[in-house]
């Protein structure tokens, strides 16, 4: 008996949910939508009948709304469902990727960053609503987290004595610790004081709520518009920390320890990302310039 397209999506989501982080979940199914989307109006409900020709008018049916590399996300989602129910489909799993532009991360410029340091030192410390963005911005940019491990960084898990944070739900699902300034480790002491009990770090004191990816959203917005950036948002910040921390010298093992990356090669994105690095050290090593 076949089963159908939605609902072997389903039993792959349910598997990825219980293997991997919430926020791989949520990926996954944004991009499965417009793949249903497009099976639904071709009357395709088995992934045993998908033909090659379905997957060639797939990919231009795609072409007209979305960059190669969203494509090609999607293509390698359908692959995963396919390798993952033990459906052979030879043309599918050889499909080539689509040639992609390279793009450079976003990050925030030095006068950004220092007009966003100016702007949250601006804000009531003892307000216990306001003390929350703040804390949210220094730890983006003392550790550069995801926004999903930021909000779920726990109270007990957090050591000011050694200025350290232990980070038990990550991307990778393998803990690590990362590290805060000074000032930080301060702001921290005055936060966890106004409600130890907690559970969680981040906390909403108007709703008295634990802190939400909307609150985030709406908070990074509010930013943005006060300060008239072209963007912002959490993973600006984790672009921007590993830039500057690459430029400051820090050895890329480490760099790779504190974002949590398992491969060193997706760390060494940040070398090519870093003009400033490029600059110094073609000054530094420049074939005239060290001529003698």
């Amino acid at each position: 008996m076949k089963i159908q397209i939605e609902e072997r999506i389903q039993t792959f989501q349910d598997f990825t949910k219980l293997t991997k982080s919430t926020s791989t979940w949520k990926y996954q199914g944004y991009y499965f939508s417009p793949i249903i989307t497009f099976f639904k109006s071709k009357r395709l409900f088995y992934l045993e009948d998908v033909t090659r020709q379905d997957i060639d008018s797939f990919v231009d049916f795609s072409k007209k709304t979305c960059k190669n590399i969203t494509i090609n996300k999607k293509m390698r989602l359908l692959k995963q469902l396919y390798k993952y129910h033990e459906i052979g489909f030879p043309y599918l799993m050889q499909f080539k990727k689509l040639r992609q532009v390279s793009t450079h991360f976003n990050t925030f410029s030095e006068t950004e960053l220092k007009s966003i340091i100016k702007y949250i030192n601006s804000l009531d410390e003892k307000n216990p609503y306001e003390l929350t963005k703040m804390i949210v911005i220094l730890l983006l940019i003392d550790t550069g987290v995801r926004q999903s491990e930021l909000l779920d960084i726990e109270v007990k898990y957090i050591n000011l004595d050694e200025g350290s944070i232990k980070l038990t739900s990550t991307k990778t699902k393998d803990e690590r610790f990362v590290f805060i300034s000074y000032a930080t480790i301060e702001l921290l002491k005055d936060y966890i004081s106004f409600y130890p009990e907690r559970q969680y770090l981040l906390f909403n004191y108007k709703s008295f709520k634990r802190f939400t990816y909307r609150n985030l959203s709406a908070f990074f917005h509010k930013v943005k518009c006060d300060l008239n950036l072209k963007q912002c948002h959490a993973h600006m910040f984790r672009h921007t920390m590993a830039t500057l921390l690459l430029e400051n010298g820090c050895p890329l093992t480490s760099l790779q320890q504190l974002l949590g990356h398992r491969l060193l090669s997706t760390t060494q994105i940040y070398l090519h990302m870093s003009v400033k690095k490029a600059h110094a050290d073609s000054q530094k090593y420049g074939v005239l310039n060290n001529l003698k």
